[in-house]
């Protein structure tokens, strides 16, 4: 492009044009390591990921569906990433039917929102349990994981109707 040269006394530029050639580089793109990957590695990199979940209700009854939110922040390429499999975490398959294939995702240039389906096996108070969601963690090099906060639940008994009834 153009560029000065020497500028007179008017204020106007002598300008030239430029061509700049620079040596060649080579860049190799290494994927994540595949030793020591987690199950439910989602694909993320970056780091400092940050995991929140909430659920749409404290309380409900025995069976009820239940809307699960999973929102995820920080320096992380969330572009690539896959949703968190929940049914392979048995710490919230011990208590909840996960629906895994109706994950819905919203992404955004610094979060990414994963939305669950859940249904409660058991009544009585109980919790979401932390939710791990596995990522590679560029500054560390090693896989790291970002863990939610327990979510307390209210599950009360449905009245059952039997054949009879109907």
């Amino acid at each position: 492009g153009p560029i000065p040269v020497s500028a007179p006394d008017r204020g106007q530029a002598e300008r030239r044009a430029l061509f700049a050639v620079g040596a060649a580089a080579t860049v190799r793109v290494v994927p994540p390591p595949e030793a020591g990957r987690p199950a439910g590695f989602t694909g993320a990199l970056g780091s400092n990921l940050v995991a929140q979940a909430r659920l749409d209700t404290n309380e409900c009854l025995l069976g009820d569906p239940l809307i699960l939110t999973l929102e995820l922040s920080g320096p992380v390429r969330f572009d690539k990433m896959a949703p968190p499999k929940l049914s392979l975490q048995t710490n919230v398959t011990s208590l909840f039917t996960v629906y895994d294939n109706t994950v819905t995702t919203e992404r955004g240039p610094d979060a990414c929102r994963f939305v669950y389906t859940l249904r409660p096996h058991q009544a009585g108070a109980i919790q979401v349990p932390p939710i791990e969601v596995f990522f590679y963690d560029v500054a560390s090099r090693g896989y790291a994981a970002a863990v939610t906060q327990p979510i307390p639940l209210q599950v009360r008994q449905g009245r059952e109707v039997t054949a009879a009834e109907m």
